[in-house]
């Protein structure tokens, strides 16, 4: 007895109707669909271009494109240094003086003024006291700056008190005798050590804050940039100060 292999039996294939309208509806659709993704493909390759393009402009080695990019880094040290030099010049000579007193000290007494004069205002209410014929809390708002349009914005901008590269502090010193640092001066010192690579401020800037940089902290954080460890510190924030200090 011939023993025989029995073999899968494929399923038969959909039967799509047709007719002259179908035909013509599913051409109508087919050639649709082509310009349509012909026009998608010509996007995408713009878009491809333009990262290209600004992938080759951090790391690019071509001369003039290289002159280009140390001309730009160069011009932002030198807007950051005259911004820092002006904010010095205003506060030295434009704002008025104030009187110095104790800081930490005063929010701490405000904050108890601001709880006894809660605890006074329940205990008139209880009373029948209209307490909205008392003088109310002055609060101090938190500063804001305004944008070219007159809106409020907060200024986010990074404050950074030291920076280091391997070891060795990077920072630049002001005609006033103060030191100031930056990520522009940080991405100018490394491609200063000519190691084979070329570095771009904002790569630096972004592994700082994919390492938690925190520009109102002053705890100092490490991470790597190529062959070398970068550590920057930032400016401690008054809430800070008061957390280490209650």
């Amino acid at each position: 007895m011939t023993e025989t292999t029995s073999q899968p039996i494929e399923p038969e294939a959909a039967q799509q109707p047709s007719n002259a309208f179908i035909d013509g509806a599913v051409q109508f659709y087919n050639a649709t669909v082509t310009e349509h993704n012909e026009l998608t493909a010509k996007f995408r390759a713009l878009r491809n271009a333009d990262a290209t393009v600004t992938e080759l402009y951090d790391t690019s080695d071509d001369e003039k494109v290289a002159q280009i990019r140390k001309f730009v880094e160069e011009q932002q040290a030198a807007i950051n240094e005259a911004i820092e030099t002006a904010r010095s010049y205003i506060q030295t000579n434009l704002l008025p003086s104030t009187e110095s007193f104790d800081q930490e000290a005063a929010k701490t007494r405000q904050a108890e003024l601001a709880e006894q004069a809660k605890a006074a205002t329940s205990l008139l209410q209880v009373q029948g006291y209209d307490v909205s014929t008392l003088p109310e809390l002055d609060k101090l708002r938190k500063s804001r700056s305004t944008n070219s349009n007159g809106s409020d914005t907060k200024n986010t901008r990074p404050r950074m008190v030291a920076a280091w590269v391997d070891g060795t502090p990077v920072n630049k010193t002001k005609d006033d005798g103060t030191t100031v640092t930056n990520f522009t001066l940080i991405t100018q010192y490394l491609n200063s050590l000519n190691d084979g690579t070329k570095y771009d401020m904002a790569t630096v800037k972004s592994h700082a804050e994919t390492n938690g940089f925190d520009p109102n902290s002053n705890t100092p954080i490490e991470f790597a940039v190529g062959k070398h460890v970068v550590k920057v510190q930032g400016k401690q924030s008054t809430t800070e100060a008061a957390q280490q200090t209650a």
